[in-house]
């Protein structure tokens, strides 16, 4: 599971630029710090599986980097992004198969660290662990900042929105001049600083965001991408499947 090439844009222009970060009246979510409403499971979370007639069925898995838990009879199941109720819900049909009425109650025993990636033209691009809050250019100082051939007016902040992957470009150069408030960071964000001015989001997606990305990221990432297209004003929205 990786954020591949798009697909299905053989109707579309061929360019398309990126959308700069909504104001603070648009997207308030993306100016303070991040509290999640509804936690879901994440790579390296450590759960317990609890059954309180059938203590066999008790285990503590621990969320694989392929996204899997491994259970006792049934085998794997997926449980990367995931809500504890709604991985319960599958579990209980999983061990249906084998017992009469299971019952099944999934908790998080303790949360895997709160992770963003700073890469691109930084110097140090790398993995940072979230404690508290962390902004965009408090990120930018954890990797040493940028290097001279880093495009600042076109920094990529990439995350995992309710409808997929939102992809938003941002002009740190106003950040610094006061001129527009800094952003927050959430967990498993992709912070990527280009060379050159992105315009083509097949070429970035391809050249860039497969091959330098962490898989334990890119695994959390759904297949949205929305895109404005240079020669139009309207918005166009693809959804790619796995």
């Amino acid at each position: 599971m990786v954020v591949i090439v798009l697909l299905a844009l053989s109707a579309c222009a061929d360019r398309y630029v990126l959308p700069d970060l909504p104001q603070p009246s648009e997207a308030p979510q993306y100016y303070k710090p991040v509290i999640e409403d509804s936690y879901r499971i994440q790579i390296g979370d450590k759960l317990l599986i609890q059954s309180y007639y059938d203590t066999q069925l008790n285990q503590a898995p621990v969320v694989r980097p392929d996204g899997y838990i491994s259970l006792v009879l049934v085998g794997e199941l997926v449980a990367v992004n995931k809500k504890p109720a709604q991985l319960s819900g599958e579990i209980k049909e999983a061990y249906a198969l084998y017992l009469d009425n299971p019952d099944i109650n999934v908790v998080i025993n303790e949360v895997a660290p709160r992770r963003v990636y700073i890469g691109g033209e930084v110097n140090t691009p790398s993995v940072h662990s979230i404690e508290g809050s962390l902004t965009l250019m408090q990120g930018i100082t954890l990797v040493r900042g940028f290097v001279n051939t880093a495009n600042t007016k076109q920094v990529l902040l990439l995350r995992q929105g309710d409808n997929g992957l939102e992809v938003h470009q941002i002009d740190t150069d106003r950040i610094l001049t006061n001129t527009i408030p800094d952003v927050f960071l959430a967990q498993n964000d992709v912070v990527f600083v280009p060379r050159t001015h992105i315009a083509d989001l097949n070429l970035f997606v391809e050249q860039y965001l497969s091959r330098m990305v962490p898989e334990f990221l890119r695994i959390n990432f759904g297949f949205n991408y929305q895109l404005i297209d240079n020669l139009d004003t309207e918005t166009t929205t693809t959804i790619l499947t796995p």
